[in-house]
């Protein structure tokens, strides 16, 4: 009796701190859109997978894409400054203005957007436009379009990229949006092929 009584008090445990996790992330979130209010902005990679797979898959950080001028602005609100970055990843190279910071304990990056060539070609514009508004956490928030993380996610398919897209691959998606985007990359071909390997119907 007394070893169930311990078990059942450890999961009630456990319990309250995922409750007060979850509640100190929503109140961060919030504070976060208010920050960004009257800028143009939208949250992006493994965040946006968060979202769109209720919780299904957790990040660590929150991505946000912000346009440029809109960047300096909300660095300059928290504190932080918008800079050139070259990041070698594993298969690319991101060319982008940005900064990663810590807001309120949350880790945040910022960036412009990238391959550079496409923000160049006013693809800001073209996914700021058709950006999702969305309820998590109890927060009206801004997601980039399912095509766009789709592509992205083939775009770089690390191992965790892949799993994303397994995640991702019931979702309902705009094939014509989405060969549009991957036009955009400059990968077609390489980002449908990785798309139907794991089993996309495109």
């Amino acid at each position: 009796m007394l070893i169930v009584v311990c078990r059942f008090l450890k999961i009630y445990k456990l319990i309250i701190v995922f409750l007060l996790y979850i509640k100190m992330k929503k109140e961060i979130l919030g504070k976060l859109i208010k920050d960004l209010n009257g800028l143009r902005w939208f949250f992006i990679s493994g965040f946006a997978v968060e979202i769109y797979s209720d919780g299904k898959r957790v990040t660590g950080d929150w991505d946000i894409v912000i346009k440029e001028d809109d960047a300096k602005k909300f660095a300059e609100k928290i504190g932080c400054k918008v800079e050139h970055r070259l990041i070698q990843k594993k298969n690319f190279v991101v060319d982008d203005y940005g900064f990663e910071g810590n807001y309120y304990g949350q880790d945040i990056e910022v960036t412009t957007g990238f391959p550079k060539c496409r923000i160049l070609n006013c693809a800001f514009d073209k996914l700021f436009n058709r950006r999702v508004k969305v309820i998590y956490m109890g927060v009206e928030i801004f997601v980039e379009p399912m095509e766009e993380l789709i592509v992205h996610k083939a775009f770089m398919h690390r191992p965790k990229d892949i799993d994303d897209l397994k995640l991702l691959k019931d979702k309902k998606i705009n094939l014509y949006f989405l060969k549009e985007l991957a036009n955009d990359y400059g990968a077609a071909e390489k980002i449908i092929n990785i798309l139907k390997e794991i089993g996309y119907e495109i």
